[in-house]
């Protein structure tokens, strides 16, 4: 009798520690679930924030030259004497005046204007003179 008791104790011992042992091996289907669920997330979250975050613009300060509406297509001085040849749709185009100083803002490396604004430029001090 003690022997079938002590046979069955290892039984049960050895069908424990292979229950175990599979269940170690077969990792959760919820956790499973649960990462794949926040794979994705993150990888929405990646998405939007590349499309929600706007290309570098270069900035680009100089004189209008010149302006062609038949090209739309206008030239900047720039403050080292080059000049420098921009295109902008018809509305920009429209908003310009020659000899005016503006701020060109563009995609950078291209030439395409995606907006401008004129540079304030510091208001004339009066001097004035006590005598």
């Amino acid at each position: 009798m003690r022997k079938t008791l002590v046979v069955l104790i290892v039984l049960l011992f050895c069908v424990g520690l292979s229950v175990y042992a599979q269940e170690a091996k077969a990792p959760d289907q919820g956790t499973e679930a649960k990462a794949t669920e926040a794979k994705a997330t993150e990888t929405k979250a990646a998405e939007t924030e590349a499309t929600a975050t706007k290309p570098d613009l270069a900035v680009i300060k100089g004189q209008v030259l010149s302006i062609d509406k038949t090209k739309n297509e206008f030239v900047l001085k720039l403050k080292n004497g080059a000049n420098k040849t921009f295109q902008a749709g018809a509305a920009l185009i429209e908003k310009l005046k020659q000899n005016e100083e503006i701020k060109v803002f563009c995609k950078a490396g291209t030439t395409l204007v995606e907006r401008f604004k004129p540079v304030k430029k510091p208001a004339a001090t009066a001097e004035t003179t006590k005598e």
